[in-house]
């Protein structure tokens, strides 16, 4: 793996860099979270389609910054690489998830509340 050499990174002291990488980290987990919760409510399926590929983009993201982490031996090599293969896992289900929505009616509205309904 090659070191990332970032102007701001090398500026922090090192707790700072720790905790920079910790907080980007945890932040852009909570925005991918956020993606598929806000395109849940999304009234077309495009619409939706849309905000789970921002999210798969999101895990993507959290994995560059587990390189920067594992290159900064903030983790060890057995957390980058079960915490890598969460977020492939994710990614992959986002990926599923998009496929099936991909070949159901793109016209049709959605009713995020449908499965909110009280059984009868």
């Amino acid at each position: 793996m090659k070191k990332k050499n970032s102007f701001l990174m090398n500026k922090l002291p090192f707790i700072s860099r720790v905790l920079f990488s910790v907080m980007a980290t945890l932040l852009i987990s909570y925005v991918l979270q956020a993606n598929i919760a806000e395109g849940n409510d999304a009234l077309t399926t495009p619409d939706f389609i849309s905000y789970l590929i921002h999210a798969k983009k999101s895990s993507a993201e959290v994995r560059s910054h587990l390189y920067d982490a594992l290159d900064e031996n903030y983790i060890t090599k057995s957390e980058f690489e079960e915490t890598c293969e969460q977020t492939r896992k994710v990614s992959r289900m986002l990926s599923s998830l998009v496929s099936y929505l991909q070949g159901i009616d793109q016209k049709r509205k959605r009713n995020s509340n449908q499965n909110l309904k009280p059984e009868t």
